[in-house]
């Protein structure tokens, strides 16, 4: 396949002082033969792809044989749950009727609270506008305006941002890149990155331009991988969050709370999710049949993985983490 590299600084504090972290990562997303390596800021610690491919090749490891950019069925049944609805209206102020059983409420709030974090959930605003980046074919976007903003899209393929036009029938939804589309400052409400900005080549300047767009007090919620999960640290090379070289940066929650902080972020909590998928497809990616075999077994799966993973999210050791931030004033 035909594509370019480039040799470049840290892509947060352009320091050209780095060490190898793993040498020779296969592309394992999509099974291509092709092999990069992943380097450390010796002054900052953000772990980065490097060398890449360019950006104007880099299309060659971006093929949807996964479906990721296909559209999807609406499925709001979380959301639709009464008790939920019920939590939306007490602790978040949606503009949803519920009836008032406090003692209820709050013991269905502590059980749902960490779900409705890690699915990025906001505190709603009357009349607010909630910009996603990366919204795909508009799953999120869906969601959010059903529970009453007024939403915004921006997506780098064409196809995905028509299909999420025609799914939620609106204008608001732009086909390219955040940094080649202008809107006005402190605009959004709300902005969303759903494991967005591993992707790109710069994230720094790219928080800065969400910095102007979003409103003083505005909600700025992003998900991304952990590079210092358990699994990272025992798959290594395997791990299927590293995903080379389509994921250009990989945070932990210090590099990505310094990289915030520079950009005029001030992070006001980081909740690691439970997902056990990570853990299952990075033993696959190791070829070892009989590790995956286990893992994957429905009842370790549901029982054993599920413990395990509720343990690392609570000690901020998953391979996955979820962001909230705030303008710094």
């Amino acid at each position: 396949m035909k594509y370019k590299l480039e040799k470049v600084n840290c892509p947060v504090c352009d320091s050209n002082q780095s060490r190898i972290y793993i040498e020779n990562a296969k592309e394992l997303y999509f099974g291509l033969n092709e092999y990069f390596n992943v380097e450390e800021c010796l002054d900052c610690k953000l772990i980065y792809t490097n060398p890449r491919p360019t950006q104007d090749t880099m299309g060659a490891f971006y093929i949807d044989n996964q479906g990721y950019l296909a559209p999807v069925e609406d499925d709001n049944s979380f959301y639709n749950l009464k008790i939920v609805q019920g939590i939306l209206a007490k602790y978040y102020n949606y503009e949803i009727p519920y009836v008032n059983n406090s003692l209820w409420l709050d013991i269905a709030f502590k059980f749902y609270k960490k779900r409705l974090q890690i699915i990025h959930t906001p505190k709603y605003k009357k009349d607010g506008i909630l910009l996603d980046i990366g919204c795909s074919s508009g799953n999120y976007l869906s969601k959010m305006k059903d529970l009453g903003w007024n939403v915004y899209g921006v997506e780098t393929n064409k196809l995905a941002a028509e299909n999420a036009q025609k799914r939620l029938k609106t204008n608001t939804i732009m086909n390219g890149s955040l940094m080649d589309l202008s809107f006005q400052n402190n605009f959004f409400d709300v902005i969303n990155m759903s494991m967005v900005l591993e992707h790109l080549y710069h994230p720094k300047k790219v928080l800065q331009v969400i910095n102007k767009i979003l409103k003083d007090d505005g909600q700025l919620i992003i998900s991304v991988p952990d590079i210092s999960g358990f699994e990272a640290k025992i798959y290594k090379r395997y791990y299927h969050g590293l995903h080379v070289p389509q994921h250009l940066n990989h945070f932990s929650s210090r590099t990505i709370t310094r990289l915030l902080s520079s950009s005029g972020f001030v992070v006001d909590k980081i909740i690691h999710q439970q997902g056990i998928r990570d853990f299952v497809v990075s033993a696959g990616n190791m070829k070892n049949k009989w590790l995956y075999k286990i893992l994957n077994n429905i009842i370790i799966r549901k029982f054993v993985l599920k413990a395990v993973m509720i343990i690392l999210s609570i000690i901020g050791k998953s391979s996955r983490m979820t962001i909230y931030a705030r303008k710094t004033k």
